[in-house]
């Protein structure tokens, strides 16, 4: 049974002011379901925000079950993975009168890093055009160069297959860990899922090819309760078997989300000017650097861990990380010199 029991709404819970907006009602009845989900690192304020802008981007959300549309935002404050399309981790999804809670490829890779125990994943598909070997045995490999100059995008059929890779931390050295999936195994997949033909694997093919290889290679990775769970509903949610609702109710009370039952006061928000663009600089480009040195043997894994004051180099800071990079590389090329 979730621990999460809402209680009742009556009809005369909230002042009558203006009923011009259902969406921003659903999310403020459902505003303490909200927050009591929700990790450290989010806030219910911004929260409230995203999806609010989801719904109204997605006006066919609206037209869902309350309580199915309800247990997918409280799954995506479960698992921490704020929604929509900027950062391409979760998103909600309408299947006919039905919400759901989907996960990205990029939101398996976020909650992967979250576990403490990776210095590095990712996946990538891989084109025709493409140089690629993968090869099986005692000693299993794979290459893979992507094709140089290409300068329009490459069409979904000419997609081969798809491969995940992690690195992990062993002894004081990097142990790599990878699953390849060819194509017909994406498509069994894919026949295999609920919506075949929606628009995830219609207009992202690669996206759900990358996604599809990474679910593969995560279910063999150390995990968190969070990964674990994450597996899980997206599991459920291919095969049509997830039923958030009933995990999101317990048996308990339903929360009345009608829009002519919850009616909000909505105050008109004050015009801000528009703050600047702030770019977020990547930490995996350092990790790599990094990794690159450890498994060159010029440096060991507890030698960078120092260098970081942590265990867990992943979760190290950026400017520590960018620091740590640029060091082993002047060590690296100093040593190169002599």
């Amino acid at each position: 049974m979730s621990k999460f029991q809402p209680p009742a709404v009556s009809n005369t819970s909230v002042t009558i002011k203006d009923t011009t907006d259902p969406a921003r009602a659903m999310l403020e009845a459902l505003a303490p379901e909200i927050r009591n989900a929700l990790p450290k690192h989010l806030t219910p304020e911004r929260v409230g925000r995203i999806c609010l802008t989801e719904i109204r981007k997605c006006p066919k959300l609206l037209k869902c079950d309350r309580q199915s549309l309800a247990a997918a935002i409280i799954q995506s404050a479960q698992l921490g993975l704020e929604l929509g399309s900027g950062l391409g981790l979760a998103w909600l999804i309408p299947y006919g009168e039905e919400a759901q809670f989907q996960i990205g490829y990029q939101g398996l890779i976020e909650l992967a890093r979250r576990t403490g125990k990776l210095l590095s994943i990712y996946a990538e598909v891989v084109y025709a055009d493409d140089e690629f070997e993968f090869v099986r045995g005692l000693n299993p490999d794979l290459h893979h160069t992507p094709l140089k100059g290409r300068t329009d995008e490459p069409k979904p059929d000419t997609i081969v297959g798809a491969y995940a890779v992690a690195e992990l931390p062993h002894g004081s050295g990097v142990v790599k860990q990878w699953v390849w999936l060819p194509k017909y195994k994406i498509d069994k997949v894919r026949r295999a899922s609920k919506a075949p033909n929606g628009p995830g694997w219609t207009l992202w093919y690669d996206e759900m090819a990358k996604k599809t290889a990474l679910k593969n290679l995560c279910k063999t990775l150390p995990k968190s309760a969070e990964l674990a769970r994450a597996i899980e509903v997206d599991d459920a949610a291919a095969d049509g078997s997830l039923n958030l609702v009933g995990d999101f109710t317990g048996g308990g009370d339903v929360v009345n989300v009608e829009p002519d039952a919850v009616e909000l006061v909505v105050e008109k928000p004050e015009k801000k000017p528009r703050a600047p663009a702030v770019v977020v600089e990547d930490v995996q480009p350092y990790l790599d650097r990094i990794t690159k040195h450890i498994e060159a043997k010029r440096f060991t894994l507890e030698q960078v861990k120092k260098l970081a004051k942590t265990d867990n180099i992943s979760s190290a800071p950026l400017a520590v990380l960018k620091t740590i990079a640029e060091d082993l590389d002047g060590i690296a090329t100093a040593e190169a010199k002599s």
